[in-house]
């Protein structure tokens, strides 16, 4: 069975190219990763160090006193330690933004401390004393048993956010209410989640162009190897013709092979007239002894010895007479 031709163009771009893709692979993967755990690092210890900072600051067993109470009363002087705290999150960070709530009844939070309104802020979204909040997707009762984030950039408040929820626990470890935080991410992380986003795009424009690359100079290069078969063919049936190399200032391996088929083609040419030569000088030799063979066998014949004894015969008689 006749094996199947692949041209070296193919096998040089597939090999290459396929290189070229499990290295970008690789490389893709890891800076991809990387990002995300530098940003998702930073952006964790952003909100969990606000998280933390509030859930030892604000008093469970003050919130347990204001949520206990027959109404809520902003007056109340005990929520003067939850207001000085918010202050001092603002002081600390000013692109965050705090509520505490709690459970009343099963399904069922409203809000009991606001930042916002604690600071008179006119350009965030209040969230104002008693207001009912919305179960959503199940973070607000999560965030009542455990200190849960949200480092997904998402929208806030105050714009683009990343968010955390904590318990409040009172002296006795039951949970009074918990702490939403959410603050703005920070510029790094930020840059990185940015840069992650159009790793994608910039890594394949230049995977493009490598494999654009790797076909071009593949195409060249077949393209001089079949210029070099062309002549080999030309040269096995008989035309010698020697090669016009374009090298240019810079020679290659290339040039220095079109330099040796042209040598051999000389040398093949050369040996060529010098056995045809031989051949002429042999196919006359071979005539003459042809020629003498042949004169030799019609001498030694009996018809011609006859003839020689007859014309001594008639010459003996002749001379007689």
């Amino acid at each position: 069975m006749k094996p199947t031709f692949i041209s070296l163009r193919i096998k040089m771009l597939v090999v290459i190219v396929l290189r070229i893709t499990i290295v970008y692979l690789v490389m893709y993967l890891w800076i991809y990763n990387f990002f995300t755990d530098s940003s998702t690092r930073a952006l964790r210890a952003d909100v969990e160090t606000l998280l933390d900072a509030g859930s030892a600051s604000i008093s469970g067993d003050v919130v347990a006193g204001l949520t206990a109470a027959p109404r809520l009363d902003t007056t109340d002087s005990r929520y003067r330690a939850i207001t000085d705290w918010f202050t001092q999150l603002r002081n600390y960070n000013p692109h965050a933004a705090a509520y505490l709530y709690y459970q009343p009844s099963p399904g069922k939070f409203v809000v009991l401390a606001d930042s916002v309104v604690a600071q008179g802020s006119n350009t965030l979204i209040a969230y104002h004393v008693g207001q009912q909040l919305d179960a959503g997707d199940g973070r607000l009762i999560n965030g009542l048993t455990t200190q849960t984030t949200n480092l997904d950039i998402h929208s806030g408040r105050q714009g683009s956010a990343v968010s955390g929820i904590t318990p409040i626990r009172d002296s006795s470890g039951e949970v009074v209410a918990a702490l939403v935080v959410e603050t703005a991410p920070d510029t790094a992380a930020a840059d990185q989640l940015r840069a992650r986003s159009n790793l994608l795009p910039l890594l394949g424009i230049v995977y493009f162009l490598l494999s654009f690359s790797v076909w071009f100079i593949s195409s060249n290069l077949t393209r001089s190897v079949r210029a070099l078969d062309h002549v080999t063919r030309r040269i096995g049936e008989g035309d010698y013709t020697a090669i016009q190399s374009k090298s240019g200032l810079f020679p290659d391996e290339i040039t220095h092979l079109e330099q040796t088929i042209n040598q051999m083609a000389e040398k093949v040419r050369g040996r060529e007239e010098t056995l045809r030569r031989q051949v002429e000088k042999l196919t006359i030799q071979v005539d003459q002894s042809k020629r003498e063979k042949a004169v030799k066998e019609v001498v030694d014949s009996d018809f011609f010895m006859d003839l020689q004894s007859k014309a001594r015969s008639l010459r003996e008689n002749h001379h007689d007479d």
